[in-house]
């Protein structure tokens, strides 16, 4: 009788070639949750944002600063999400240089977001503008993936907190996205480094597993046609 356990790794490597998409998931799962408890303890450590000490002890100051802390986090993690989705350069150089260009469009919509916030028409505007420059950017591959989807992300965040943040504190938004980075660089040039003969022997290894798949297909219908006419 077919053991079971070479049956369903062989399922697990052929559906999933190289096993990149399980790689990418592990990696998104490890960025964001990395770049959620750093940008945690970065605000806890340099207060940033954050009101004076004595103002917090009243709960809309208290409600707000958590609010901010919140942004912080979603601001990190979408800079995560987006590194672990469209870097995916072979080697660590290049995806250095890659992971760096993430947050610059990601800061220059941020900041016209945040600036002209209070002319709803405009950025409005901008949102369907910069929507259609991301999608415009993808025939640029995995880096015009990178450039085009922060665009959007930050005008719409930036629009979202021009009524509770002043541009004067942009610092700390920049700051922000910055802790993101280099949590980014972190778990990929640290934890998921780039493997091109790794990637190579693993594809490998899928496509062994679907051949045997198709084997044990093929038997399977031999047999069956064998059992139904037996002369």
């Amino acid at each position: 009788m077919e053991r079971r356990w070479p049956s369903a790794f062989d399922a697990l490597t052929g559906s999933d070639p190289g096993l990149n998409r399980l790689r990418m998931a592990l990696e998104a799962v490890a960025a964001i949750g990395l770049t959620i408890g750093a940008e945690w303890g970065f605000v806890r450590l340099t207060g940033a944002l954050q009101a004076p000490r004595a103002a917090r002890l009243r709960p809309a100051v208290a409600a707000g600063d958590h609010d901010l802390l919140v942004t912080a986090m979603l601001l990190g993690s979408m800079v995560a999400l987006v590194s672990s989705i469209a870097v995916t350069d072979p080697t660590w150089r290049g995806r250095l240089v890659s992971l760096l260009l993430v947050p610059v469009p990601l800061v220059a919509s941020l900041a016209f977001g945040l600036a002209l916030g209070g002319h709803r028409a405009v950025v409005l505007t901008s949102f369907a503008v910069l929507l259609g420059l991301g999608g415009l950017a993808r025939r640029w591959g995995s880096r015009g993936v990178a450039t085009g989807i922060p665009l959007f992300i930050g005008d719409f965040i930036g629009f979202f907190l021009h009524g509770t943040v002043r541009f004067g504190a942009f610092g700390w938004l920049v700051a922000e996205v910055a802790v993101g980075t280099a949590m980014c660089i972190v778990v990929q040039l640290a934890l998921f480094r780039p493997d091109p003969a790794g990637a190579l022997r693993r594809s490998q290894r899928s496509w062994a597993a679907r051949a045997r798949a198709v084997a044990r297909a093929a038997r399977s219908r031999f047999e069956l046609g064998v059992a139904e006419d037996p002369g």
